[in-house]
């Protein structure tokens, strides 16, 4: 046997943790339960780390969590910043660019970036304003100027097409 034994003061029984860890719907957070879960169900933590798909110093990094503060320390935790990066543009200043697409001013995000540019001196990239008009709900799969699209005619004009063609 290689490594010194593993040591930690549970808490918590084996079942609890398998229902705590089935329960959770934190994708981040279920996996740390299922690691915990298995290393209680006493797995090697090796193999812990190759079947969560995460590197041995992961596993120990979680296992530390646990030990110092417990479940509630290992749920806490969360990886990077979770509030995200702070927006370029201000919800008013989107509003504003809502505003312009659904006129027809801005047909697509090269017009978009354009016109950010020269309203708010805002430089956007090509994806980088394509993903903010597709959360605003304006460009997507099926969408143009935010009407639903099927086929390359708007869903309204196809009811009406077909309306005339019975």
């Amino acid at each position: 046997m290689r490594g010194r034994k593993l040591q930690i003061k549970w808490e918590e029984d084996e079942t609890f943790l398998r229902d705590l860890y089935r329960k959770e719907q934190d994708a981040e957070v279920q996996k740390r339960l299922q690691a915990l879960w298995l290393v209680r169900r006493g797995y090697k933590l090796s193999q812990v780390a190759w079947l969560m798909g995460v590197h041995l110093r992961t596993i120990n990094r979680w296992l530390s969590w646990y030990r110092n503060g417990g479940l509630k320390e290992l749920m806490a935790r969360r990886r990077g910043n979770s509030r995200g990066r702070k927006p370029f543009l201000t919800e008013q200043q989107i509003a504003k660019l809502k505003d312009e697409f659904m006129k027809g001013t801005i047909a697509g995000p090269k017009e978009a970036i354009a016109w950010v540019r020269e309203t708010f001196g805002v430089n956007y990239s090509y994806w980088g304003i394509h993903s903010l008009l597709r959360r605003a709900g304006l460009v997507g799969k099926g969408k143009i100027n935010g009407e639903r699209v099927k086929g390359g005619m708007s869903v309204e004009m196809e009811g009406s097409v077909n309306a005339e063609q019975t």
